[in-house]
């Protein structure tokens, strides 16, 4: 599927997100209840119509856990959450285990305000240096949730700096890894996470250090006014550093 948004100042200029995720037929066990959703983000040009030619300006990476339909089933949801050791590792923040619940930190901030069982998070988010600062971060996380917070009781990211992972290489082809400059980036990794912090902040996104010192939420069930200002339909082109 593809979701486009365009700049008022330049019509003839759409962005999107290609996305495309798989299934299967058959016993594929926990990954029934885990959809892995992968993203291009892209630029073109609208006016050209069905000759238009995108070029791939970023990636995003979606991870959607179906827990209802998990528990519906009877299937454990321990091994739903082991399927990545970042699924885990997210889980591991916000998951009470012994009651198969939302930790209690998370149900008393939400005021026990969580009304659907599946959980939306947004594991990865990659813009090209060139196309950094443009505002087009925060639409790209609109959209994500736009998407597929359907059935979805929170919606999560991980608030960390790519360049102190020591695996991203390995996940990414190679000619993507070397467009995407990790080195420009600032070696300052704490500079970076309160850098990024902030920005996620600004953006709407509830943070909540008695829950995760790494993890930011938004409830659908609650009127979020900030980041229900991010209108997909003006995307404007504003540099607000969010990519840098």
């Amino acid at each position: 599927m593809t979701s486009k948004f365009t700049l008022p100042e330049t019509d003839d200029t759409c962005y999107g997100i290609n996305y495309e995720f798989s299934s299967a037929f058959g016993n594929i066990e926990f990954a029934r209840y885990r959809q892995n959703i992968v993203g291009d983000i892209i630029v073109s040009n609208c006016m050209l119509g069905s000759e238009m030619k995108e070029t791939t300006i970023g990636r995003v990476e979606i991870d959607k856990l179906l827990i209802g339909n998990a528990m519906n089933a009877g299937a454990s949801l321990i091994y739903l959450f082991d399927e990545t050791q970042f699924i885990q590792d997210v889980v591991s923040e916000l998951w009470d285990f012994r009651r198969m619940t939302w930790k209690k930190a998370l149900l008393t901030h939400y005021n026990d305000d969580i009304i659907e069982n599946d959980l939306l998070i947004l594991s990865r988010l990659e813009i090209l240096p060139q196309w950094r600062g443009k505002g087009l971060g925060r639409y790209v996380v609109r959209d994500v949730y736009n998407n597929f917070i359907s059935g979805a009781g929170l919606f999560t990211l991980k608030c960390f700096a790519i360049q102190g992972e020591s695996f991203y290489n390995s996940r990414k082809e190679e000619a993507f890894n070397q467009a995407m400059r990790y080195d420009l980036f600032t070696p300052k990794l704490d500079l970076a996470f309160n850098t990024l912090l902030q920005y996620y902040k600004d953006m709407g996104l509830d943070y909540l250090p008695r829950v995760s010192r790494e993890l930011l939420f938004i409830n659908p069930a609650r009127v979020n006014v900030v980041f229900d200002e991010i209108d997909l339909n003006r995307f404007d082109d504003e540099r607000d550093g969010a990519e840098e």
